[in-house]
């Protein structure tokens, strides 16, 4: 019998062998009792012969005529069984005759999966997926649900569905997965649904297909767990770029076997870098943090541990620079003081502590905690620059203008560079007079200047290019940069408001000791006069030029046009924008 007969449920087999036994003792009975064999005992001697054109013949006449129920039952069942049998053994040398006769088989038994198993199988054997999908799956044609069909049918399920999602058609490349996965839970057919979940940005859906295989990976199924292992890897760097947090953590919650240990560890890890390239400092401080805890401590390396620990120092650091840049200066010393006990012997952070007692309102300890320090500590020059500078803020709000003079030179001294010292350079500016002018230079721009003179004619335009220069500078520097002093960015801005009071125009900082000067009007062109240092012209002002007039000395800057006459002074290293009244 053939391995595919041999295959048919307990249930049928067990039904049969009783049939059979019972037809024996009906057969032994009737050769006693009057020595004539019956059509279905004639229909065996055939088929045990060879002689299966004879045998169908006998059996077909023992399923009418026997006179025994049970014998006629058999003959259908022998009958069909020795069909399919003979399909089974021609298909390779004639498949259209096999099915044939698998077909006639069907027809005569329904029922019978072994015919329709084979017919299937045969189906499939001439590329006719679509009709082999049908008969297994007991789709129509007469064909009804087959169990001993549903193993081969998931399989051609599977090769279809693989079809369908190279062509792009994922609703039927899903609709097939999703069935052969009913039929036989595996997990590489909830691997492929995910797949194809995936590919449409369903990715909620790929991980519930993904947690559906989990239970399904067993220890000794190694391509399953290599192939989980991608899988995860793939799908949480995808969802870690999308900003879906909740994706990377359920797939990092899911534990089938061989799925901890270090590259589950790594793969934490560069969730966590790619979150800080993303400046989410706290999501990386909250993912990392844990992990390096009693809870872990047997199942991490040290070698990825050692990683954990440098990255978030440098995380805790970064995060703290930008809550003191923002002013909240006891919440930056936390993160510094994390930092220091992540690498002791960092000494640079000992001086980012001086800048967090500063913001705190304690410069006097930090000034003293800095100067303790060796200078041959990277970003010693860096702090001490900005605590002078604070210091420049500290004298001029008790009116103490040389001693900020004083402090703004050594911070100059320091490092020129640092934005904050061009911040505290600006606010010496700002109270600083114009030097040059006539008496009655300042009588006219007290009485007709564009700016706000009354309080005196200082040099607002180089302060605001001063601040312009430093925000530049700090962009430059970027957010990784360590030394940024308490509260610059509101500092910088709180100075540039109160300067703007006094002189409301746009300012940009300009490489060359001159003054570029654009001048603009709301409403209709007008021509007017411009003279200033260096330059003596005639221009139309409109909503959008002239082009920039290039003053090459500080003085006095006048605009006349019709009635109307201006004032405005001429400040070095200062491009200005100007909207006429």
């Amino acid at each position: 019998m053939s391995a595919v007969r041999k295959s048919r449920s307990p249930r049928l087999l067990s039904l049969a062998a009783a049939r059979r036994a019972l037809a024996a003792v009906a057969l032994l009975g009737l050769v006693s009792a009057g020595g004539c064999a019956s059509y279905i005992d004639k229909a065996r001697t055939a088929r045990s012969g060879g002689d299966y054109k004879k045998a169908e013949s006998l059996y077909k006449e023992s399923m009418t005529k026997d006179k025994d129920e049970l014998d006629r039952e058999l003959a259908r069942e022998e009958l069909v069984a020795m069909m399919v049998d003979r399909a089974q053994n021609i298909a390779k040398a004639d498949p259209t005759k096999a099915e044939g006769i698998y077909r006639d088989a069907h027809e005569l038994d329904p029922k019978d999966e072994n015919a329709q198993d084979g017919l299937g199988r045969l189906l499939a054997s001439l590329n006719r997926t679509d009709e082999a999908i049908m008969v297994l799956g007991g789709d129509g044609g007469g064909f009804q649900k087959c169990e001993l069909c549903d193993r081969y049918l998931a399989v051609l399920l599977k090769k279809r569905a693989r079809t369908y999602e190279d062509a792009k058609k994922h609703e039927a490349a899903l609709a097939d997965y999703r069935r052969a996965f009913q039929l036989l839970p595996d997990p590489s057919t909830a691997f492929a649904i995910a797949r194809v979940h995936t590919a449409t940005d369903n990715h909620a859906e790929a991980a519930k297909a993904i947690e559906e295989a989990v239970p399904l990976i067993k220890a000794d199924d190694r391509q399953s767990q290599a192939d989980f292992v991608k899988v995860r890897e793939i799908a949480v760097m995808r969802a870690t770029a999308d900003g879906d947090m909740e994706i990377v953590d359920r797939y990092m919650g899911m534990f089938p076997p061989g799925s901890g240990g270090d590259p589950w560890y790594a793969l934490q890890l560069r969730v966590a870098r790619e979150r800080w390239r993303m400046q989410d400092l706290d999501g990386v401080i909250a993912r990392i943090e844990p992990l390096l805890g009693e809870a872990h401590q047997e199942s991490l390396s040290q070698a990825i541990r050692a990683e954990m620990v440098d990255f978030l120092g440098k995380v805790e650091i970064q995060k703290g620079v930008g809550l003191l840049r923002d002013g909240k200066a006891a919440e930056a010393d936390q993160s510094f003081a994390r930092a220091s006990e992540l690498d002791p012997a960092d000494e640079t952070l000992k001086l980012l502590r001086a800048l967090a007692f500063a913001g705190k309102g304690d410069l006097e300890r930090a000034r003293q905690i800095a100067a303790a320090l060796p200078t041959s500590i990277e970003g010693h020059k860096e702090v001490e620059a900005i605590l002078e500078s604070l210091l420049v803020f500290d004298r001029l709000d008790v009116g103490d203008v040389s001693a900020a003079k004083e402090a703004l030179a050594r911070a100059q001294a320091a490092a020129p560079d640092q934005p904050e010292v061009h911040v505290a350079a600006a606010a010496i500016l700002a109270i600083s007079p114009v030097t040059g002018l006539k008496k009655k230079d300042i009588a006219l721009l007290r009485k007709s200047g564009l700016a706000n003179y009354s309080a005196g004619v200082f040099r607002y335009a180089e302060a605001l290019s001063e601040i312009a220069w430093a925000r530049e500078q700090s962009k430059t520097l970027g957010d990784t940069y360590r030394f940024r002093g308490p509260g610059s960015s509101e500092r910088a801005d709180t100075l540039e408001r109160q300067i703007r009071e006094s002189f409301p125009f746009a300012v940009k900082f300009n490489p060359e000791p001159t003054t570029i000067l654009s001048l603009r009007t709301k409403g209709d062109t007008v021509e007017a006069t411009v003279t200033g240092p260096g330059v003596d012209e005639r221009v139309f002002v409109s909503n959008s030029g002239p082009d920039p007039l290039t003053f090459t000395d500080a003085g006095l800057i006048t605009i006349s046009y019709g009635r109307s006459k201006y004032a405005l002074v001429a400040e070095s290293y200062t491009a200005v924008q100007v909207e006429l009244p």
